[in-house]
């Protein structure tokens, strides 16, 4: 936001007058205008509020200045012009602001303001941890932000002053908490208590304006008309400080620290004089051309100086450390051209500063004050243009044993200490020009000095000889334009062309030196750092060329602005310095860090092909437009910046909303309910290097991406309800580095029906709603499953009504048989369990399901009667697995017995062998009881043959029965229920499975 002019405008404009040296570095400035947002161009007051920012009181209105942005205020909450405001003070949570006839206070977070009262040139100072208003009447003791927030607050007074004729509203106070004022002409010494006069020290026609105490506690009397003076207070005397012909009015005294110095800032309507307060010595900054009014200064935080004039602001920043730019003008006197022209070549030598400028601009020697001893439009004495043309630009200079040498298209001119000039010039085999440029000292016998179009020279200073030449062609035999010559520490000779790097070999010849991917072969200045690297600007970049290894070791093609570079040099520090088409660049090789001084910190153009070098003093001075640029490496190697990022202003909806502060890095804004258009304006209070910072940005949930904000300025559009995380920062582009980040926590309440309360209460509707339509299914599902349990029940009891009379039939038949044979004991027998079994089966008739061991025992009864049926038949062996014991199953009632009477009637009994064998087994498979029934009978094969043939047509109802049960109590289609395998060589192996029922639980629907 600041207007960066060249800062040889300001050095010209304001010219030191007395006391060179006093501030280690001159002074640079630069402004803030009308044009950047002023609210008027005439300051009075400037103040810095707890976050950095900084308020300016104009003429017309308050402005603040956050380093990216002005914005304006002309009014206060209720409506009151501000109008013109004489004076700023700032508290840890807003401002104090008094104008001509009334004083407000501006919560800068909120930005709400209050109007305290009416007061005529009220003064506010303060009084150890308060603040307090005065005019000529009282003394009020200011409330804090908390207290003016409060309903019906008013401003009580706390002290009634004595009224003095003339007197001033201004209390101040000396280092140690004593209270002074003054007259016109009188100095007031107050009582600590009511502010009472205790004495007075009468300056009669001095016409008083200010008073100051200084570190020292000195006491600075500022006039009207009559310049400055001193207060001794033990004595009352008045001592006249003199500055010029003392002819100025006091307008302000400010104090401003500086390494190891306090500096006293004088405010005058004609100049701005700075006092060292330890020697008293002073520098005087004035306008030669129109009058300069400073009506008061400013120190902030990081000690940059903040000017208040009558065409706006003048920043003298922290940055003035890091370089300083010397005027290089040719006297009036001269015929120098008028147009600007940069300076080509510099040289620090034991006694001076040497440097040329181009394009007829004449040679220049200062002394180390940089005060202009000499100075040379052309080095020859021939007034003809060709030699004025020809001798009015030294490319290089260099020192030895008293004599300076001086490089010009001519030849070589010597320096002696004497306005007469020596001229050599190399011998020539055609009409071309020398064209000599730099030097390079190999001995005291031996320099090497390039030619632009003709090779290298040998020199030999002893003998002022030119003792050899090296023609330095391509490979074809073209010849080629040397731009630069460097001799290394280890004694080889490079040179840059436009062909690329050439060395010499050892047959003495200069040749092409093979890189690969060099970013041109277009290179020009060259310079080598402590660990042999070559650095080598091209007309695309720069890069470091590695001479043992014979490669490329940085190219920089991330730093694709810099274009076309001119000159490098290595600083003691081994940083490599060069210029380029975007300014001043410094590779800090330890850091592996880039600093940048760009034109838009007011540096001058340098886009010529300007002198960059290393002075004896080791600080860094490059050449630009009609000046020198001095870099302290020292200082800038500690060079750090503390500066941090701050939210300035957000807008929801295009509204101004106040966002609590959390924290020194955080905000937390809560919002109401609604979708939100947000704006944040935000900036790094950096004063030192305004300007200097690209600002980002990113917003959780979201974008978690780094994004580049525009002058610091960003807008969220269409924020739903929820918790934002807005995180920014800025990056030095100085250093490279980023400031400590700034965070706002946004939350934007959500409506009624998007609250989880809300959301919790459809969710319990949902799930009732599902709970009773699951009820109520869930119901008809039982009602229907009982519906079909019912009827298989029904068909499972017509099923057993059909099984019992077909096994009585056959059981009857057989006693029939033991009758009729005669055999009454058997008949007896069987008759016994006969009715044993006809009574179990009367019992368990009408139940669904009996205990396994029940039906256990009622198949053993039917087993045994057909072993009586069967005398000498067949044995049985009944297998029962321990799981099957331990647990308590239930089955349907006779489900095995029609299985077990066919291997016995159909298998066993159709055999006409006796002792045959029945097995039955019982296990656990899964979910089902696995009945296991194998005969060593005749087989099924055999069985059907003899039933077909005995009974033809015949089919067994009971098998059927038994199937059918099966099914229903499975809840299967049956088909993997009952298995019939043969057996070898002969008998039936039938397996049967049956679901179980266990601890009252069945696992099939049937019974539930």
């Amino acid at each position: 936001m600041f207007t960066l002019k060249s800062y040889i405008l300001f050095l010209a404009m304001f010219m030191t007058t007395l006391s060179y040296g006093q501030l280690k570095e001159q002074l640079n400035f630069s402004t803030l205008t009308e044009k950047d947002g002023l609210s008027n161009k005439k300051i009075n007051s400037i103040a810095q509020d707890i976050n950095g920012v900084i308020w300016l009181g104009t003429y017309n209105g308050l402005s603040r200045f956050d380093g990216s942005r002005v914005k304006t205020y002309y009014n206060s909450d209720n409506g009151i012009p501000f109008g013109e405001i004489k004076y700023l003070h700032a508290t840890a949570e807003g401002i104090w602001i008094c104008t001509i006839s009334q004083v407000f206070y501006l919560e800068t977070g909120s930005e709400k303001s209050w109007l305290i009262g009416k007061f005529a040139n009220a003064a506010i100072y303060k009084n150890g941890l308060k603040y307090k208003l005065a005019d000529r009447f009282f003394v009020y003791d200011l409330p804090n932000g908390t207290q003016l927030r409060q309903n019906g607050f008013q401003l009580k007074a706390s002290v009634k002053r004595m009224t003095i004729p003339g007197s001033s509203n201004h209390i101040i106070e000396d280092k140690e908490a004593q209270p002074w004022s003054f007259t016109e002409d009188k100095i007031l010494r107050l009582n600590k208590r009511d502010f009472s006069v205790e004495q007075e020290y009468p300056a009669p026609g001095l016409q008083i304006q200010q008073l100051y105490f200084d570190s020292h506690n000195r006491c600075w009397v500022g006039s009207w008309g009559e310049g400055l003076y001193i207060f001794d207070k033990n004595s009352g005397n008045l001592k006249q400080f003199t500055i010029d012909e003392n002819k100025f009015v006091v307008l302000g005294f400010n104090a401003w620290k500086q390494p190891s110095k306090n500096y006293l800032v004088l405010s005058s309507d004609n100049s701005m004089i700075v006092i060292d307060e330890d020697s008293l010595s002073y520098q005087k900054f004035s306008n030669n051309t129109e009058r300069f009014r400073l009506n008061s200064s400013f120190a902030d935080k990081d000690n940059n100086l903040w000017l208040a004039c009558e065409d706006g602001i003048r920043l003298v920043s922290k940055r003035q450390d890091l370089f300083s730019v010397i005027p290089i003008r040719a006297p009036i006197i001269s015929s120098a051209p008028s147009w600007p022209s940069g300076v080509y070549s510099i040289h620090e030598t034991s006694k001076n500063y040497w440097l040329s400028k181009r394009y007829l601009s004449g040679i220049f020697q200062y002394d180390k004050n940089w005060h202009l001893e000499n100075y040379w439009p052309q080095l020859t004495d021939r007034s003809e243009y060709f030699y004025k043309k020809n001798s009015s630009e030294a490319y290089d200079f260099f020192e030895d044993k008293g004599r300076v040498y001086m490089t010009t298209e001519l030849g070589l001119s010597i320096w002696e200490g004497s306005s007469k000039l020596k001229f050599l010039t190399p011998p020539m085999s055609s009409q071309d020009l020398p064209r000599l440029r730099n030097i390079e000292k190999k001995n005291d016998s031996t320099w090497w000095i390039r030619s632009y179009n003709t090779g290298i020279y040998v020199f030999d200073p002893r003998a002022e000889k030119f003792v050899r030449h090296y023609a330095v062609a391509d490979d074809k035999g073209v010849s080629q334009s040397v731009h630069y010559l460097l001799l290394t520490k280890k004694g080889k000779v490079f040179l840059t062309t436009y062909d690329g790097l050439y060395a010499m070999n050892d047959r003495d010849q200069f040749r092409k030196v093979k890189i690969a991917s060099p970013p041109s072969e277009y290179m020009l200045g060259m310079a080598e750092d402590k660990d042999g690297i070559l650095w080598i600007a091209s007309s695309n970049g720069m890069f470091g060329y590695d001479v043992a290894r014979g490669i490329i070791v940085n190219d920089f093609k991330e730093y694709s602005e810099m274009g076309f570079c001119y000159r490098v040099t290595v600083d003691d520090f081994d940083n490599v310095w060069f210029n380029c088409q975007k300014g001043y660049w410094c590779w800090m090789k330890g850091k592996k860090q880039m600093l940048k001084f760009g034109y838009d910190m007011g540096l001058p153009d340098n886009r010529l092909e300007a002198g960059f070098t290393k002075g004896r003093d080791g600080a860094i001075y490059a050449g630009a437009n009609d000046a020198v640029v001095v870099f302290d490496p020292a200082v800038i190697m500690s060079y750090s910046s503390n500066a941090r990022t701050f939210i300035t202003d957000v807008l929801a909806n295009n509204t101004r909303t106040f966002a609590r502060p959390a924290s020194d890095s955080v905000q937390e804004l809560q919002l109401a309910a609604g979708t939100y258009d947000l704006l944040l304006n935000f900036s790094v209070t950096d004063y030192s290097t305004p300007g200097k910072y690209e600002l980002y940005y990113r917003i959780e949930p979201g974008n978690d991406d780094w994004s580049a904000a525009e002058k610091g300025s960003v807008n969220f559009s269409g924020l739903e309800y929820g918790r934002y995380k807005v995180e920014v920062k800025g990056k030095n582009n100085l250093t490279g580095s980023f400031s400590k980040p700034y965070f706002l926590i946004l939350n934007i309440n959500p409506h009624w029906y998007q609250t989880i309360f809300f959301k919790l209460v459809m969710i319990a509707a949902i799930i009732g709603v599902i709970f009773l339509l699951l009820r109520r299914r869930i119901g008809q599902v039982r009602a229907k499953a009982l519906f079909k349990q019912k009827i298989a029940e029904s068909e499972m009891s017509v099923l057993r009504s059909q099984m019992n009379p077909h096994f009585i039939f056959n059981s009857l038949n057989s006693i029939e048989n033991f009758i009729l044979q005669n055999e009454k004991r058997q008949a007896s027998d069987y008759l016994i369990k006969f009715s044993k079994l006809i009574r179990t089966i009367l019992e368990i008739n009408q139940l669904q399901l009996i205990s396994f061991e029940k039906d256990l025992e009622a198949l053993k009864w039917y087993i045994e009667l057909e072993q009586i049926r069967f005398p000498n038949k067949f044995e049985v062996r009944i297998n029962i697995d321990p799981a099957v014991k331990a647990g308590n199953f239930n089955v349907p009632p006779m489900i095995i017995q029609p299985f077990i009477e066919n291997a016995i009637v159909h298998g066993i009994a159709h055999s006409k062998h006796d002792g045959h064998l029945l097995n039955i087994g019982v296990n656990l498979q899964n979910d089902c009881l696995q009945y296991i029934i194998e005969d060593d009978g005749i087989g099924m094969e055999r069985s059907i043959a003899i039933n077909e043939l005995n009974k033809p047509g015949h089919k067994s109802v009971g098998l059927m029965i038994t199937k059918e049960r099966i099914r229903l109590h499975n809840q299967t289609n049956g088909d993997n229920d009952i298995e019939f395998l043969d057996r070898q060589p002969s008998g039936t192996k039938v397996v049967v499975k049956i679901k179980i029922k266990n601890n009252g639980s069945i696992k099939s629907d049937i019974g539930r």
